[in-house]
Parts: structure tokens; C-alpha cells; sequence
């Protein structure tokens, strides 16, 4: 798989939307890293529930150590190889800001791992999400160019990622698709749309079709505690941008109406104060919907939540 203005706004509006989310990408190695979790002899399907089980704990190396024995005894199977990405890039995540080199590390991990996938399986839709995870993680250290210069990548794999995921007997409720589409209308949304755009970078912005994915996304949500409300404010954000875009008061409205449903759902909640100040940003000012990243709707990060895998010493592929 293969997967006239400002340029520099252009970039770095990509930059910022895909971390929630090189130096060229370095050949991941080319034969499965060690065995250090269960023996060969247990059942693969017991390997499955602990590998599980520790993600669920956040323990998101210990997690990938099982998945990598999974590997060794299935190389020519895609799903360990997305979940050892999918535990990389939110081991990476969870990190403060201020870890740069430790972040860096785990997102080029993910990526590595992805195009593991890819190539054991190029229908991999799953792989081709946490390679965008990976890869727009790293592009805060790379700069405004590289960022520019990967755009129409990211558009290649989040296109090709739904493409794939979407049309499974499962695709209503896939919940690598809904992160797919979230992540996919945080891209057309914050890139601007100018159409000399595509002839420079191969890409440009289209809130009609950030819209679309956000309610995609939110129509498939496996979320049981219902709505996310991190879906609810890009939802709304894509709404404020298409309506001003296209002059429609009642595309406005609605969004403002859906920045509303976040502030309810997040009352008593502390876990989602963040997503009620970006609405209560936009809600008060629609025009900073547009090419902005929530990371600019409010200057403060939340505080990180460091999980135990990460204190538990260095992976062992690193």
C-alpha cells in the first residue's frame, strides 16, 4: 500500500490537529523483536485475554511484550501488529508534553509497527490508523515543512483506512473506524480549503467533508456512557466552519447547539472539563472554529495521566 497566502499556517494547522493524534521514517526490523511474555506453549486465545487485559490497565508495554510472542507464532496476521501500534501511540500520549524525546520514541515505535501490519496485510484499515497516529505525532519535531510535505500521506491513509474499515460486515460499530472518522474531519476541517492548495501540496480542506465524517462518527459511536464529548465539539466546530463558510445561519446554529450538548453532558463530570471549555471557547467566539486545533481554543494542556507502563522501564525493542 501506499499507503497565496500563509503556507506556513497551512502546516502547521496540520501539525497541531493530528497530535491528540522525519527525518524519513526509519525500516522497522525486519524479523519479530524477542519473546519475553507467556511461553509458546499457552493457548494463543489466552495470550489474547492477558494481552487485553493489561491494555485495559494501561499497561501498555506489558500489553505489547504478549502481543509481540502473538507475532512470532501469526506473523502473516495484521491485528497484533495494529494493537502493538494502537498501545505505542497511546503510550505516547499519555506523556507530558514537556517528554519530547520519550514521546518521539514510542510514536516512531507505533509507526514502525503499523508498516509491520501494512505489510503483512495491506487491507489492514486498523494499520493505516495508527500509522497516522505515529506519524502525526512526530510532526511537532519535525518541523513546518515536513508537516507540509506529509499531508497528502495522512489524507492517503486516513482515506484508504476508511475505504477498507467501512465496508466489514462490523463497520457500525468498528471503533477503529469512529477514531478514523474523528480523525479524518480534525484534518479537512483545520486544513484550509483554498484551492490553489491541492496544486501545491496534493490536498486541501473541506468542512463539507469534516462534517460528514463527524456525524458518521458519531452515529457509530461504541461509546456506552453515550455521545463522546470530544466528538461532539469537532462535530460542532466542523458546523460553525461550514456555516460560515457557506453562509448557512442554520448550519451556525446547530453547531452552537451541539457546543451546548457538551456543556450539559460535562456537568458534575471533572473528566470532561476540557471538551466543556473548548465549547464554551467556541460557543463564545464561532470564528476560531476554523484551521485552529483545540490545542489553540484554550492554551492550557490537561494535566497528563502517566500511566504505570510507563514508569516500568524502557521497551525493549528501544
Amino acid at each position: 500500500m501506499t499507503c497565496a497566502g500563509k503556507p506556513g499556517l497551512v502546516a502547521a494547522a496540520i501539525i497541531l490537529l493530528l497530535l491528540s493524534v522525519p527525518l524519513e521514517s526509519e525500516p522497522a526490523p525486519a524479523t519479530p523483536v524477542r519473546s519475553v511474555a507467556l511461553a509458546p506453549s499457552e493457548p494463543i486465545e489466552t495470550m489474547w485475554g492477558e494481552a487485553t487485559r493489561l491494555e485495559d490497565k494501561r499497561e501498555f508495554l506489558a500489553s505489547s511484550r504478549v502481543l509481540k510472542d502473538i507475532v512470532r507464532l501469526t506473523p502473516m496476521d495484521s491485528h497484533p501488529y495494529w494493537r502493538i501500534a494502537k498501545n505505542y501511540t497511546r503510550l505516547a500520549d499519555s506523556l507530558p508534553l514537556a517528554e519530547e524525546s520519550e514521546r518521539t520514541k514510542y510514536f516512531i515505535l507505533a509507526e514502525q509497527w503499523a508498516d509491520r501490519g501494512i505489510a503483512s496485510d495491506p487491507e489492514c484499515g486498523e494499520c493505516c490508523l495508527y500509522k497516522v497516529g505515529g506519524l502525526g505525532g512526530r510532526l511537532k519535531t519535525r518541523g513546518i515543512l515536513a508537516a507540509a510535505s506529509d499531508a497528502p500521506r495522512i489524507a492517503e491513509l486516513l482515506e484508504r483506512g476508511i475505504a477498507i474499515l467501512s465496508t466489514r460486515p462490523d463497520s457500525h460499530i468498528n471503533p477503529e473506524l469512529e477514531e478514523l472518522y474523528y480523525a479524518a474531519a480534525r484534518f479537512y476541517r483545520a486544513v484550509p480549503d483554498w484551492f490553489w492548495l491541492k496544486w501545491i501540496l496534493g490536498v486541501q480542506g473541506s468542512r463539507g467533508r469534516a462534517v460528514e465524517y463527524m456525524r458518521k462518527a458519531n452515529e457509530i459511536s461504541t461509546n456506552i456512557d453515550g455521545p463522546r464529548p470530544e466528538f461532539l465539539v469537532e462535530l460542532g466546530a466542523s458546523l460553525l466552519c461550514l456555516g460560515e463558510e457557506d453562509e448557512s445561519p442554520a448550519l451556525a446554529a446547530e453547531g452552537l447547539d451541539v457546543l451546548q450538548q457538551v456543556i450539559l453532558l460535562g456537568n458534575g463530570e471533572p473528566g470532561r472539563s476540557v471538551n466543556v471549555q473548548y465549547a464554551r471557547v467556541l460557543i463564545a467566539d464561532p470564528g476560531q472554529a476554523c484551521a485552529y486545533s483545540p490545542d489553540d481554543w484554550i492554551k492550557e494542556q490537561p494535566p497528563g495521566n502517566r500511566p504505570h507502563s510507563a514508569k516500568s522501564g524502557s521497551d525493549p525493542e528501544m
